[in-house]
């Protein structure tokens, strides 16, 4: 037991020196002009999320790295995307704690910044934490707060497809 709690403090070390390293690179390149797109961490965060099943260490490096760039270039988005794939990392590395903490700290910025489908998804995943704790009450609170914004994705899904249906049945009937 001792021995795991030695390497979890030299994995944290490491990636707090990771962090530290992206970051100046960041900083480096900002001030001569930061070249970073989405796409570029959207191929990122997808690249980390291949590495989650096989390696933890170089998908946490990943998801540093694109944690970092996210804020660098202000993209809200990404960055909680990046903070659900770094929360999803230390729940598997046994530390549900911080899991939960970046999963909150996650779901705060998607309210605040009015992302619907990241907060169900991030409901989703805490309540899994604290099912997994035996807090079973707890959880179901949390899988029920999914309801309603689940159900105006719906609505305002199926609003979409009818005015689409519409526009293509009108376009049908002018031939």
């Amino acid at each position: 037991m001792r021995i795991r709690g030695l390497y979890l403090i030299a994995f944290s070390s490491v990636l707090l020196v990771l962090t530290f390293i992206c970051y100046q690179l960041i900083q480096k390149k900002s001030k001569t002009q930061l070249n970073v797109s989405t796409a570029d961490i959207k191929s990122i965060l997808d690249e980390s999320s291949l590495l989650l099943g096989n390696s933890t260490l170089k998908a946490s490096i990943k998801v540093e790295e694109a944690l970092v760039l996210s804020k660098a270039i202000g993209n809200t988005e990404y960055l909680i995307k990046s903070m659900e794939l770094q929360s999803q990392i230390k729940n598997i590395q046994g530390d549900t704690k911080q899991s939960l903490e970046i999963y909150q700290r996650a779901f705060e910025l998607a309210h605040k910044n009015n992302f619907p489908h990241e907060l169900c998804k991030i409901n989703i995943e805490i309540g899994k934490v604290f099912y997994n704790w035996g807090q079973y009450d707890t959880s179901l609170i949390y899988f029920k707060s999914n309801l309603h914004p689940l159900l105006l994705l719906l609505l305002e899904s199926i609003t979409v497809l009818k005015e689409t249906l519409k526009r293509r049945w009108s376009i049908f009937n002018m031939l």
